[in-house]
């Protein structure tokens, strides 16, 4: 239907109608239509919008990447069972799938779903990981049942887990809708476009969710180190002593 319209979506609603005539579009533009991938990503999108996959919200994705990764042993080989699975239930390449979708598939999804590196609202592509994920025999859990992202983790990735600040930070950004991964760039003197430039996000965005950020929670990252006066957080510690603003 967005096809039809000239523009895009914006225009009268009248202008949405079933084509007459010939078509243009050749039938088999999307030639895995009728796989099992997609028909398990159609499905998990109308669980979506049931409410029945509380899975993909933030933080919950993130435990259940983590339970991924471990049972797999590590992100590369995650990714590597995921992309496999993708190619034999889609009957296409990856590349061909992002490239079909447009901007609600990024490239190298699957590697930033796994790493934590893809903002919440990227539901498409997380669905797709979801239904390869499904095809490997790793149960999804539903409203009813979410005992899996209680497991604890033992390998090697979770050894070490986060440090608690950095871990209260990779919440906090999930929460206002970005990446968990910028979380140890933050956590370095940096000031907001380096940050934003190494860790591949958009400066604006980035800017706008420290500005946010819990009082408690800067004043706990201030007392980390000393920061040179070009920081992030020296500019927004001014920025707040200026303003008087409360978080």
């Amino acid at each position: 239907m967005n096809d039809e319209v000239s523009g895009g979506i914006a225009g009268n609603l009248g202008q949405y109608a079933l084509p007459r005539g010939k078509i243009s579009t050749p039938a088999n533009r999307i030639p895995w239509a009728a796989s099992d991938g997609h028909s398990t990503y159609l499905y998990l999108w109308t669980q979506l919008l049931e409410g029945k996959l509380p899975v993909v919200t933030s933080h919950a994705w993130a435990a259940y990447m983590d339970v991924v990764v471990s049972r797999f042993g590590g992100i590369a080989s995650a990714q590597a069972e995921i992309e496999s699975t993708i190619r034999r239930t889609w009957s296409t390449g990856i590349a061909n799938i992002t490239s079909r979708t447009g901007r609600h598939i990024m490239e190298n999804f699957i590697h930033a779903e796994l790493s934590h590196n893809s903002a919440p609202g990227r539901l498409a592509q997380k669905l797709v990981v979801l239904g390869a994920v499904s095809a490997l025999g790793i149960d999804l859990p539903t409203a009813g049942d979410s005992s899996q992202l209680r497991l604890d983790l033992s390998s090697k990735l979770n050894e070490d887990s986060e440090p608690p600040l950095q871990e209260q930070l990779r919440r906090f950004l999930l929460d206002v809708a970005l990446p968990g991964s910028l979380a140890p760039f933050l956590l370095t003197d940096r000031n907001i476009t380096q940050t934003a430039r190494e860790a591949g996000g958009n400066r604006r965005h980035v800017w706008k969710a420290m500005q946010k950020i819990p009082d408690r929670l800067l004043e706990e990252i201030a007392a980390t180190q000393r920061w040179s006066a070009k920081s992030w957080v020296t500019i927004e510690l001014k920025r707040r002593m200026g303003t008087g603003r409360d978080s």
